[in-house]
């Protein structure tokens, strides 16, 4: 299980404001994935992998799942900022 936790720290509300996602059809050990979406709250505190802004479940051989668990770390991303009304 690799998650993405939320910008805990922050001092102002931010939100998902885009989110890159990499090419998944070759990860062949993912077997689940929860992706933030556009207009999630992106700080706040951060209790399980529910309130993450991202997370993904590998299964397989140790090299193929730290393959897999690379390229997400290198590829997936999510731009947050502070949005005014």
């Amino acid at each position: 299980l690799q998650t993405f936790p939320k910008k805990h720290l922050a001092k102002e509300m931010l939100y998902v404001t885009r989110v890159s996602l990499p090419s998944m059809e070759t990860l062949q050990t993912l077997k689940m994935k929860k992706i933030a979406q556009v207009g999630d709250i992106a700080s706040g505190e951060f209790f399980c992998h529910k309130d993450c802004l991202g997370a993904f479940v590998f299964c397989g051989d140790r090299g193929s799942v730290a393959h897999d668990l690379k390229y997400v770390e290198e590829h997936y991303q999510v731009h947050v900022e502070v949005v005014h009304g």
